[in-house]
This record gives structure tokens, C-alpha cells and sequence, in this order.
């Protein structure tokens, strides 16, 4: 088993290019060092003839339905689902600030 200590962490956060203050580099420590103990006891696990899976759900059936062409939207029918609009077109938030 790996061992996390305040060096490891601290270089995950150089390299995700994120900072971190000292409480957050001793909770990150505790946190990670308590995913590798679970990761190793998962890994002791008995899992011969066990078939791998992609979902839990494996028996669900999901239905496929026809596309159906229907005509579009006139331009009033669109502006009346509209919440905000301005000069014919739809207001939307600002996503990137300065914009």
C-alpha cells in the first residue's frame, strides 16, 4: 500500500494546478490515504469466475423509438417559449465575463 504524506499531496496540487492552504493539505492526506486503504481491500477480493460487467443493469432492455419528422417551430411559436428576448432574439446569462 502507498503511503500519502504532506509532500505527496502537495505535488498532485502542482501538478492539477490548484493551491491548497495547510488544512486542506492535511484533510486532502487523511482523505486519499483512506481511498488507498479501501482500494486495497477491494483488491483482496476474490473475483475468479466472475464475469466483468459494464452496468449493474445488465438485463435492462432500453427502447429504441422511431425519429418522427415534424415541422419546425415558426419564429413567434419560439419567441413565445422565450423567458427574455431583445430585437427578435433570445436573451441569454452571460457565460464568459467581459464579454
Amino acid at each position: 500500500m502507498s503511503h500519502v504524506d504532506a509532500a505527496f499531496v502537495e505535488r498532485l496540487s502542482k501538478l492539477a494546478r490548484i493551491s491548497l492552504k495547510k488544512d486542506e493539505i492535511h484533510r486532502l492526506e487523511e482523505n486519499l490515504e483512506k481511498i488507498l486503504k479501501h482500494i486495497d481491500q477491494l483488491q483482496q477480493v476474490d473475483t475468479k469466475g466472475v464475469e466483468p460487467c459494464f452496468s449493474v443493469q445488465q438485463d435492462l432492455i432500453c427502447p429504441f423509438f422511431e425519429d418522427e419528422s415534424q415541422p419546425p417551430m415558426t419564429r413567434t411559436e419560439l419567441m413565445q417559449n422565450t423567458q427574455d428576448s431583445i430585437s427578435g432574439f433570445i436573451r441569454v446569462p452571460t457565460v464568459i465575463k467581459g464579454a
